[in-house]
């Protein structure tokens, strides 16, 4: 096995927390991701089975692009109560 590169592995740890970083960042102060959230949550108590499956879809590529999923969790369990 190959040994790996000790700079690529730091670059790749930077980046990575660095994307996290910002993320986490843009969903705490600005307030127009925060209103989009809250206008989702809203549309889909409204539309419930076509709001269920794109739910999912969100949810999925939220996970992908390591968005955290509790604001998505929390607002689902109230739309569909």
């Amino acid at each position: 096995m190959k040994p790996s590169n000790p700079i690529a592995t730091i670059v790749r740890v930077i980046l990575i927390l660095a994307l996290v970083g910002l993320i986490i960042y843009s969903i705490f102060f600005f307030d127009d991701l925060k209103q989009n959230f809250v206008d989702f949550i809203d549309w889909l108590s409204k539309n419930a089975w076509l709001g269920f499956f794109l739910f999912i879809i969100i949810y999925i590529l939220c996970t992908v692009f390591f968005i955290p999923g509790s604001i998505l969790t929390i607002g689902s369990g109230y739309a569909f109560t």
